[in-house]
């Protein structure tokens, strides 16, 4: 955007942060509530089979990852729990059913008009006659639009019963085609972004002292990381891990890596192959990095790491 003047105006005007000082979320327990509520109505809605607050909660461009991002991952909701809401209208029992799903603990941190969810979930479910509890720890970006928070992406770490009942494919997924990544629009954004993880990636040839100092300026007050054991902290060790973003990955749209922007936030999630282990076993890892952007420019205010 060449109007530059326009611009730094209209980013005093849209985000609330000062210029020169560290980025921190703030404190609104309005806007808190409105957010924990919306996240309780689409647990309600999923385990109640309901897909309409789906079609409303969750943005189309909602990305979900586990072991990969799923760009499609609104759609898949969707379908699974139509169908599943056809089964149960006909007054028949669904194989996979969800007996409770809740969200047991929920940390908000305010950024203007983002917000980062830390959210510990319980997922009781059956398949057959054949029960399990699934705990569920997540990270979660949520963004408000026209008054209402919407999900934007959420990278989520489960924690299974230890013997977990086998189920298959949901009949609904099946034959769904894989979407390829939608493009970003905001090809400066994206940018911005990748110089800021790049920089970070090549601070740490200068060894620990130099790293620290630049995650100093990289991150928010309260960046919070969460370990794939599914451990929360403020440790930044994990951004150590972090690789480098090239072009073609973001640019590919078939690549895992991806940067995908919502508004004054942005996810870069990642994949990692480490050796572990006498027999050189090869232990896959995702990550996703949380960003928001203030006039100070982008920062990253949280990190989820996981393990398959």
């Amino acid at each position: 955007m060449k109007a530059v003047g326009a611009t730094a105006i209209l980013a005093v005007l849209t985000y609330p942060f000062v210029f020169g000082q560290t980025v921190q979320a703030t404190n609104d327990n309005a806007e808190r509530d409105a957010v924990v509520k919306v996240m309780n109505e689409a647990a309600e809605a999923y385990a109640g089979r309901d897909p309409k607050p789906f079609e409303t909660i969750f943005l189309t461009n909602y990305v979900g990852i586990r072991d990969k991002p799923e760009f499609d991952m609104r759609q898949q909701l969707i379908a699974m729990v139509r169908a599943d809401a056809e089964v149960l209208k006909a007054g028949k029992r669904l194989d996979f059913q969800t007996l409770k799903y809740e969200n047991t603990q929920i940390d908000v941190r305010l950024y203007g008009n983002t917000a980062i969810v830390i959210a510990s979930k319980k997922n009781h479910w059956r398949y057959g006659d054949r029960k399990c509890l699934t705990s569920i720890q997540a990270t979660e970006l949520w963004i408000k639009r026209e008054g209402e928070w919407r999900a934007a992406a959420s990278h989520a770490t489960n924690f299974h019963c230890e013997s977990k009942p086998y189920h298959p494919t949901h009949p609904a997924l099946v034959g769904m085609p894989e979407p390829s990544r939608p493009l970003n629009s905001d090809r400066d954004g994206e940018l911005q972004i990748r110089g800021l993880i790049n920089s970070l990636v090549r601070s740490r040839a200068g060894g620990a002292t130099s790293f620290s100092a630049k995650a100093e300026q990289s991150v928010t007050a309260d960046f919070v990381s969460t370990a794939p054991d599914g451990s929360v902290s403020a440790s930044r060790d994990a951004l150590f891990e972090m690789p480098a973003v090239s072009a073609r990955a973001t640019l590919s749209r078939n690549s895992d890596d991806a940067i995908v922007i919502f508004d004054a936030s942005a996810i870069y999630t990642f994949r990692l192959l480490e050796t572990s282990g006498p027999g050189g076993e090869t232990l896959l890892k995702r990550g996703t990095v949380f960003l928001v952007r203030s006039e100070a420019g982008w920062k990253i205010a949280a990190m989820h790491m996981s393990s398959h």
